[in-house]
């Protein structure tokens, strides 16, 4: 392997024995870099370093079929499903052996070499075989599907797993890189990605809140597979999906294997997180034992634990439990201006402004006991004064 830097430009040699690709995302593939002399990467910013990925092939696998870049792409309908594979295949041989997932069982195939439609040949166990002649360079492989997808509960708009799978090749095809293209409708979510695909979304702020965006566009993916391929792809299914519809990016090495997020509704998830805020929130201004400190740190750890664990999810949990937080923001102001005047009006029903220093006590019967000179001398003047 050798390498020339020239303006942050990296062109890189490969044997033939060795695999070697960039791992920083800010190296991209130029298209002026020729099979013979290297393939050319380059990044817009400086870079100290450049980061690879090797991986051997192993002397007696130099022959074998190699997909060099697969961009997946699957886009999601209220009723339906369309999955689209675009892979650059270098084969070794006059066939091409696949697998196509088990979720496709029921679906509408079609696969085209080069943008020519062609007929694959079934195989024992699911696996078809296809035409392609070897020697030739590498291929653009495209398999395209059409399924149904959620059933009456997910065309309601309630959460749903989505089912994610490549097509499965033979044990010694080597696999470098990839890149699954995601969209859902506009109002949903996809949670729960496998944690071996790199996420390439960010948050950015979009009219009255954050919203995740997809890094890279439809047009890099498609520049990426075009550069790898060497030439301009024939009949080549790159188009732009539409903006309303939410999109998501991500990348890895090797092959993609299987995943299954949830497709999750907006309104799912603000009355899941408003839900949870109100509930705990009440729960602390009407109950003293639910702000005892032990029970407060235990809350707080829990809350802390859950940021550092899935960080890409804290701006939409956040935005979600927003409602709940400025009702329970209400209940605490009420309670604040209604609690001083209640206090003081049983003060006033209980006698109003006592101190609490004054006792107070029933009078006690008092008896008056007279002498009987005290009172002869009483009925004279009574006498007299009549």
């Amino acid at each position: 392997m050798a390498a020339d830097t020239i303006r942050q430009t990296v062109v890189i040699t490969e044997p033939a024995t060795l695999a070697v690709t960039p791992r920083d995302e800010s190296w991209r593939p130029e298209v002026s870099g020729q099979p013979e002399t290297g393939r050319s990467w380059s990044t817009s910013r400086p870079q100290q370093i450049m980061p690879l990925a090797v991986s051997a092939r192993g002397q007696e696998a130099v022959d074998v079929t190699m997909i060099d870049a697969a961009w997946l792409r699957t886009r999601l309908f209220p009723d339906r499903r369309e999955d689209l594979a675009i892979m650059v295949v270098t084969p070794a041989g006059q066939e091409l052996e696949m697998k196509l997932p088990e979720e496709t069982a029921t679906a509408t195939t079609d696969i085209r070499i080069d943008g020519e439609r062609v007929v694959p040949q079934p195989r024992g166990g699911g696996w078809v075989a296809i035409p392609c002649a070897a020697g030739g360079g590498r291929r653009l492989v495209e398999v395209r599907t059409v399924a149904p997808w959620g059933g009456r509960l997910a065309g309601l708009g309630l959460p749903w797993p989505l089912p994610l799978a490549a097509p499965v090749f033979a044990e010694d095809v080597v696999q470098r890189r990839f890149a699954w293209d995601v969209a859902v409708l506009a109002d949903d979510h996809l949670l729960g990605v496998p944690s071996r695909w790199t996420s390439q979304q960010a948050w950015t702020w979009e009219g009255l809140g954050w919203r995740r965006k997809a890094l890279v566009s439809t047009a890099e993916l498609a520049g990426w597979i075009e550069t790898t391929l060497g030439r301009n792809a024939v009949g080549f299914s790159a188009g732009e999906w539409p903006v309303r519809e939410r999109r998501s990016v991500f990348a890895g090495i090797g092959g993609p294997g299987k995943g299954t997020p949830w497709v999750v509704p907006t309104w799912c998830i603000v009355l899941t997180a408003s839900g949870l805020t109100l509930l705990v929130g009440l729960a602390l201004l009407a109950t003293s034992a639910w702000r005892r400190p032990g029970l407060l740190t235990a809350m707080l750890a829990a809350v802390t634990l859950a940021i550092t664990a899935l960080p890409d999810l804290v701006p939409l949990v956040a935005q979600a439990a927003l409602p709940g937080g400025l009702l329970v923001g209400l209940a605490a102001v009420l309670r604040l201006l209604t609690t001083p005047a209640a206090a003081g009006r049983d003060r006033r029903e209980d006698g109003g402004g006592t101190s609490s220093l004054t006792r107070t006590a029933a009078p006690a019967a008092s008896l008056i006991v007279a002498s009987p000179a005290t009172a002869g001398s009483t009925a004279t003047a009574a006498r007299d004064a009549s």
